[in-house]
């Protein structure tokens, strides 16, 4: 395939489209170099007709290892507030906005990345897919990154927090923080108030799940 200025996954997504092809075809993606460093795609899982779609921002080492989103210590925290908003994973459909892991080696140890706008924005297409497979009702962003790739320009999770957003596809959307951080975050008061906000989004998405559509700005 022809170098482009502007890589896309777009040209490696299957003309039949359901879950299935989707994971097989991303496997082969090539729409930008993060595949060269990766050992494999981390595509989406879950059911079907998840009416709850969580997306992260991109796969982690232990992620990279496994194939599977939210393998690693964020996904441990991530299950620990689902437990505590009353969720259960196995009925949500979890992704990443960008597909592949991104590194860096320093002296021998392998650091994960935050990817880049154009890295984000190539690996969209595989994102739009699968919400126009699943047609969840509500989304939910984990982190800024995630955040970018459902609405298309950068947002801070201050000004996104506590009120309904959209996605460019039109879908409500929250806006929350990645799981990482009430990890990550210097001090255990921070992360406390991390986490415990993580565990407010969920709960808001779960208690819209049976409401009337929400409304952006409410």
């Amino acid at each position: 395939m022809a170098r482009s200025d502007h890589p896309s996954a777009r040209p490696f997504l299957p003309d039949k489209r359901n879950l299935k092809s989707l994971a097989e075809a991303a496997e082969g993606c090539q729409g930008c170099p993060l595949y060269k460093g990766a050992t494999q795609v981390v595509f989406g899982e879950g059911p079907r007709d998840a009416r709850l779609l969580l997306v992260g921002e991109a796969p982690g080492q232990q992620e990279d290892k496994s194939g599977r989103p939210f393998a690693g210590p964020a996904g441990e925290a991530l299950d620990r507030a689902l437990e505590e908003a009353g969720l259960d994973r196995a009925t949500l459909y979890i992704t990443n906005a960008v597909k592949h892991f991104k590194s860096e080696n320093v002296d021998g140890e392998i650091r994960g990345l935050k990817p880049r706008v154009s890295e984000i924005n190539a690996c969209n297409p595989w994102l739009q897919a699968e919400i126009e497979e699943i047609q969840p009702r509500i989304v939910i962003a984990l982190g800024t990154v995630a955040a970018r790739g459902l609405v298309g320009r950068a947002i801070t999770i201050g000004e996104a927090r506590e009120q309904w957003m959209q996605t460019k596809w039109g879908q409500p959307l929250i806006v929350s923080f990645h799981p990482s951080a009430s990890i990550q975050a210097p001090f255990q008061e921070r992360r406390d108030r991390i986490f415990d906000a993580l565990v407010y989004d969920l709960e808001r998405a779960r208690d819209a799940l049976n409401e009337p559509r929400p409304q952006p700005g409410a």
